[in-house]
């Protein structure tokens, strides 16, 4: 019995002084050093030091904004959980080389694959690559171009605020012979100059069109052409790829070449005008307006509108017929921009005023009127609210609602405008939670807006006891797992020992010993037991030394 009472004991012992790892402790993170180093972090200037056991809380993590890791160099290997650290604005991982994905090519180009799992806060910056096999690929602007069959690594190196990262990609080209590309397309091609207007020199760019047309000002004399290929292994044709190129007046046609990993040849033509001098179109083409409604007509030069009195800035864009005009706009305060300006308003009249120069010299004043409304739109109230299964008691001049719900995600709600030239948007009606906000906005056809909020509230309070909860594993950490199948091994043991000790084996039939026995001639004597074995209870000779039974060894 004392001996069944030790075993117990000692299992005991080893149940509660085990500790579990289902490292690290918080089960976002993957890597044990990595969140010994968050510990680090944020123990930093606290007297109540957390351990490594610690089961960091979301909130805890919002506090950390500089991690160092300088002191876990070379074993850190896994970043799963750092974007979690939201508010992380300086991180040191020198020294730790991560392993990215890895990048399988045939005939294309393709992008590595990196598995940096930094928060959004932090940006990768001075990004630079090592091939340990130049002649299986190559890198450019972060893409991976293929150049004959092989397998071979690639390293970047790279800034984290301030601080080195290293991250290897394993990359492998297929197909023996890498086919080479016949893509010569462009991806980009522009104009520029130092005294190129708005508008001067545009044109829009599609690389399947070959062709484009630009117009600029006799002050033109010369334009930088601007272009990049689409595919990196393509090049440009030399003395016809971006250059600057002198301009004569009348048209100019320039020539941009490329030429494709296969020799294919792609040529685009850009036919620029250069004007003489002496172009007199001082009208505009169209004003346009963030507030308010005009009939514009390029000969009508002065409009009046109004707008609602909640409107306090009103943006304002004039457009010119001629691309070799100048348009300026200036607003009440007598501030001047090109083309568009934002022009507060105050409660009565307001001037804004667009003028056109032409490139001859010649000037035409369009003249706005606006005038912002002393008073509270009664076009832009709604008649009703109505919500699916619910009713908050509408009245058109209460703004504000509060509306207890079951656990819908977002609401079917129709609201009815009372004037039928009012519109209205509704926002905040999809994922809600305690205390979110819907807010319905009506607006007449002057802009004046009226705000109506509907505040969700829900009882997200979980019931003491959930029967799914025992069976949910998803809600279940690998800790506590681990623990559970700890402690039922230890149980199954514990109820083995104690039900086999209660059934004490049977003491066998004593048998008798040939060395029991002396024989003198054909008499036969009985000797006498006196070692009575204390395994399985045989009786022994008192001169035996084992247990002619069981082999046990007799005292």
């Amino acid at each position: 019995m004392r001996k069944y009472i030790s075993t117990i004991f000692i299992l005991f012992i080893l149940l509660f002084s085990c500790k579990v790892y289902a490292s690290p402790a918080n089960d976002i993170f993957l890597d044990d050093n990595l969140y010994n180093c968050i510990i680090d972090a944020y123990n930093q200037g606290k007297e109540d030091k957390k351990d490594y056991s610690y089961d960091i809380l979301p909130e805890e993590l919002n506090e950390i904004t500089s991690l160092d890791c300088s002191k876990y160099k070379g074993s850190i290997e896994d970043l799963t959980g750092l974007n979690k650290l939201i508010s992380l604005k300086s991180l040191n991982l020198s020294g730790n080389t991560f392993l990215g994905g890895t990048l399988k090519l045939s005939n294309n180009y393709g992008k590595l694959v990196s598995k940096l799992n930094l928060p959004q806060s932090l940006a990768i910056t001075d990004k630079t690559y090592i091939i340990e096999n130049p002649k299986i690929a190559k890198v450019e602007n972060d893409l991976v171009y293929p150049l004959e069959s092989g397998s071979t690594y690639i390293t970047m190196k790279a800034k984290v605020s301030g601080n080195e990262i290293t991250e290897k990609y394993l990359v492998s080209v297929d197909g023996g012979t890498v086919k080479k590309s016949s893509n010569c397309k462009l991806s980009s091609l522009f104009l520029t100059a130092a005294n190129l207007k708005k508008g001067e020199g545009e044109f829009s760019f599609d690389n399947k069109v070959k062709s484009y047309y630009a117009v600029v000002n006799n002050s033109v004399s010369k334009v930088r052409v601007n272009a990049s290929v689409l595919d990196k292994s393509a090049k440009f044709v030399e003395g016809y790829g971006p250059r600057d190129v002198q301009l004569k007046n009348g048209t100019n046609t320039i020539d941009v070449k490329i030429k494709a990993q296969d020799g294919t040849i792609c040529s685009y033509f850009v036919s620029v005008m250069r004007s003489d001098g002496t172009d007199a179109n001082n009208k505009l083409a169209n004003i346009e307006l963030s507030v308010g409604k005009i009939d514009f007509s390029r000969d009508v030069y002065n409009y009046n509108f109004t707008v609602a009195t909640n409107v306090d800035a009103i943006d304002v864009k004039g457009v010119a017929e001629s691309p070799l005009s100048k348009v300026t706009v200036t607003d009440i305060d007598s501030k001047t921009s090109n083309n568009s300006i934002t022009s507060k308003l105050k409660i009565g009249e307001n001037k804004v005023i667009i003028t056109v120069s032409s490139e001859s010299g010649s000037k035409q004043e369009y003249t706005l009127n606006i005038t912002r409304e002393d008073y509270d739109s009664e076009d832009n109230y709604l008649s009703d609210i109505e919500i699916s299964n619910y009713d908050i008691n509408f009245k058109r001049d209460v703004y504000k609602y509060d509306l207890k719900i079951k656990d819908e995600k977002a609401l079917i709600i129709i609201a009815k405008v009372e004037k039928k030239n009012a519109t209205y948007s509704i926002t905040g009606n999809n994922n809600l939670t305690n205390n979110s906000k819907i807010i319905i906005k009506v607006s007449d056809e002057n802009g004046s807006i009226r705000e109506y909020t509907i505040i969700v509230h829900k009882d997200e309070k979980k019931s003491a006891f959930n029967i799914s909860d025992i069976f949910d594993f998803s809600n279940i950490s690998i800790k506590w797992i681990i623990l559970i199948a700890e402690g039922v091994t230890i149980l199954v043991l514990l109820l083995y020992i104690i039900f086999r000790g209660g059934n004490k084996p049977k003491k066998p039939k004593v048998k008798q010993h040939k060395t029991n026995k002396k024989s003198k001639g054909n008499d036969s004597k009985l000797l006498k037991y006196g070692n009575t074995c204390k395994i399985c209870g045989a009786m022994n000779d008192a001169n035996s030394k084992t247990c002619y039974i069981c082999g046990n060894e007799l005292k």
